[in-house]
């Protein structure tokens, strides 16, 4: 066996490599402690480029924090090269700030005084790509340095600058170190339910079929009529007004890198939504961080996830503004803590939790995410896809829609397989329903103001892959260096690669080298020298139409295009417009005696009691029509015959099938659509007095006559 011999060549490097590190650098303790636990990692020092592969003057090479003429003239694009694990990494990115909103403001809670200074951070932020390969993804922070995370093919990288044994970094611009490490991850957990009511998931929870259907039931949402009816099946760019919230924990790991920190997983998260899988136009825009420096002034968090959630969903009331417009309103709230979330006592595996399907209601639209190294901004990412009413890649609403598994974003665990850069086919699907059935009305409002271009310096470029680890891990932990690949990053303890590594099944921040001309971008190793221009995207040919929905009484066909031609690429613009078209079909009226078609609907359920408690095993469901509001009546509520109750046990009716009992207009897609008494969609058709549809009042005439008042005997 060769793996004892390789464990002990591991232990004799990482220790002649840490003793060569502390007799070059005077470590900070805590950077120190970092780098102990990581299995494999590398000081650097980053060569800032010019366009022309050249040099730049030395007094050049970073952004600052503060505005600073330096800061300036380092424009909107940026280069670097740095060696490292034996590779060459070339970091391409462009400048891009657009997750800042334009209003965008720091509210600091229960401190004393104002800590630091005023540091306008937009010019900070960087994205791009590693080594020329689109695939592979870097995002960045340019500010005091790199910091950052980027994907190769080996997997994700972080990368951070060096600080000194005060706590500083070090000043020299022109030869700053950094520590470069690979990301890593826990061994994956098992998914637990959360204790809330079914609508309630965290990153790690599983739901019985049970509380799938209680949960549907719970997402009424409020239609206040802020914004003007927009047509419905057409993409439209959606800007998602978030708050963010610190808690004292990050305040006092983090200090006073806290915002910078913030914004640099802030801009990964927008990096996540802006990729053209997702299907929409998703710009991520944070209005507001609010800091707090004292436990008094913000919500209640404890370890009990659900209970932590439901505290910070109603504090964060009190620092909305209901008026959409107003530049402070904020349309979901986002908690980032270092509090270790449990989903139970004992239990505590669970990374975050978010209500499903609560976007832009005031009240519930709300999630938590617990803080462990930059890859905390995939964690935000899949609690943001629940709130956008994306259930996990292996829930059965993504096997009833005949999605086969693939785990991205929305992945219930985190394994080598997930792809968390990217979405699924599912997650597509739901977003997608769920903004074009008016649940997103609130997302629709422009930013009146410029926006600005965020310098996203990838992640990677800011926190070295060590540095990830010490986020991730603790202090003392380093890059596993047996584990090299951009796809996952594997630390190891603090005691040493002799103890083994470990993952968390993320990928390296993007942005972190792993060869030369080469860096990490979306978990792939890729060539520094990418072409960063953005490509839109346009839409492909409409495809043909589907089978019709009915075969009487009026079903509906329906034919989509994809933003294809080409596909958004390096930040490009998803499409804009019509992406489903409908037709009416087989709309000759239905033989006398055939069974109303929502209750055919209905009674494919006979005999399916869903383990609810007091429905027997031949239970038997008719529609329910009575009671259901408005916005409710393309979804399939029935109720149990004789019984009063009545549960929702789809989502959405077939197209085609009538609003309600009293009306000639259809369902499409889960929304009413007009029709007239044709059956045919969008027509204005209507039965005249005689009671033919779109008959002129010739068909009968009124009979009248005169009653003489009599006496009743």
């Amino acid at each position: 066996m060769r793996a004892p011999a390789l464990r002990l060549l591991g232990l004799v490097w990482h220790l002649s490599a840490l003793l060569r590190t502390a007799q070059t650098y005077k470590l900070h303790h805590k950077q120190e402690s970092f780098i102990r636990q990581l299995s494999a990692y590398e000081i650097i020092t980053p060569v800032r480029l010019n366009d022309f592969g050249e040099s730049f003057p030395h007094r050049l090479h970073y952004r600052r924090r503060r505005r600073s003429t330096d800061a300036e003239v380092s424009g909107s694009r940026a280069h670097y090269r740095f060696e490292a694990f034996g590779q060459a990494f070339h970091l391409n990115l462009t400048a891009d700030s657009g997750f800042i909103a334009p209003s965008y403001t720091v509210l600091h809670l229960g401190e004393e005084e104002k800590h630091g200074d005023d540091a306008d951070l937009r010019h900070c932020f960087f994205r791009g790509h590693v080594n020329d390969r689109r695939e592979h993804h870097a995002v960045f922070s340019l500010c005091t340095g790199l910091i950052g995370s980027f994907t190769t093919h080996s997997g994700q990288f972080f990368l951070e600058p060096l600080l000194s044994a005060d706590g500083e970094e070090y000043e020299e611009e022109h030869n700053k170190p950094h520590l470069l490490y690979r990301h890593e991850s826990h061994d994956p957990q098992p998914c637990s339910a959360s204790d809330r009511p079914a609508h309630h998931i965290s990153l790690h929870g599983n739901r019985t079929l049970e509380e799938e259907v209680m949960s549907i039931q719970e997402t009424m949402r409020p239609d206040d009529g802020s914004h003007s009816r927009r047509k419905r099946f057409l993409s439209y760019p959606r800007f998602v007004e978030l708050m963010v919230t610190a808690d004292v924990k990050m305040v006092r790991h983090h200090g006073l890198n806290l915002e910078h920190y913030i914004l640099t997983i802030m801009s990964v998260v927008a990096a996540i939504y802006r990729d053209p899988s997702v299907g929409n136009l998703i710009n991520i825009m944070i209005v507001k961080l609010i800091v707090i420096h004292n436990e008094q002034e913000g919500p209640n968090i404890n370890f009990y996830a659900t209970a932590t959630l439901h505290n910070f969903c109603m504090w964060q009331q009190s620092h909305n503004v209901l008026d959409d417009s107003h530049p402070g309103h904020h349309d979901t709230a986002l908690l980032i803590t270092r509090e270790d979330i449990c989903r139970a006592k004992d239990k505590c595996d669970t990374l975050g939790l978010a209500e499903l399907g609560t976007m832009c209601d005031p009240f519930r639209s709300c999630s938590i995410s617990e803080e462990n190294g930059l890859s905390a901004s995939f964690t935000i990412a899949h609690e943001l896809g629940h709130v956008f009413n994306m259930p996990h890649d292996d829930s059965p609403k993504c096997r009833e829609a005949g999605i086969k598994h693939q785990y991205h974003v929305m992945a219930p665990t985190l394994n080598y397989d997930t792809s968390p850069w990217s979405w699924s086919r599912c997650s597509r699907k739901y977003i997608t329903e769920f903004l074009d059935t008016g649940y997103g009305e609130c997302l629709l409002d422009e930013p009146l103001v410029r926006m600005y271009n965020l310098p996203s310096q990838l992640p990677g470029q800011l926190y070295n892959a060590n540095r990830q680890c010490e986020l991730m891990f603790g202090p003392g932990s380093q890059v596993c260096p047996f584990m090299k690949q951009c796809k996952r990053l594997w630390c190891t303890s603090a005691e040493g690669d002799h103890k083994g590594c470990r993952t968390q099944h993320m990928p390296l921040a993007d942005g972190t080298e792993c060869g030369y001309g080469m860096y990490c971008r979306h978990g792939m190793c890729v060539n520094k020298e990418m072409d960063m221009k953005p490509v839109h995207g346009e839409w492909g040919p409409w495809g043909p139409y589907s089978v019709c929905s009915r075969t009487c009484g009026g079903g509906t066909r329906s034919t989509t295009r994809d933003c294809n031609k080409p596909e958004p690429r390096n930040g490009g613009r998803f499409c804009v417009g019509r992406r489903m078209k409908f037709r009416s079909c087989n709309t000759d009226p239905c033989p006398r005696g055939q069974r109303d078609f929502r209750e055919e609907q209905c009674a494919q359920f006979d005999g399916k009691h869903f383990n609810i408690n007091g429905l027997p095993p031949s239970v038997r469901w008719v529609p329910k029509y009575s009671g259901i509001v408005m916005k409710d009546r393309c979804k399939l509520f029935c109720r149990v015959v004789g019984s009063t109750s009545y549960y929702q046990l789809r989502d959405r009716v077939v197209d085609g099938t009538p609003c309600g009992p009293d009306t000639y207009d259809i369902c499409v897609q889960g929304l009413c659509r007009q029709a007239g008494c044709d059956h045919v969609l969008n027509s204005k058709a209507r039965n005249d007095k005689c009671g033919v549809c779109g008959g002129d009042n010739s068909s009968c005439k009124t009979l009248g006559w005169t009653f003489n008042n009599g006496t009743i005997r």
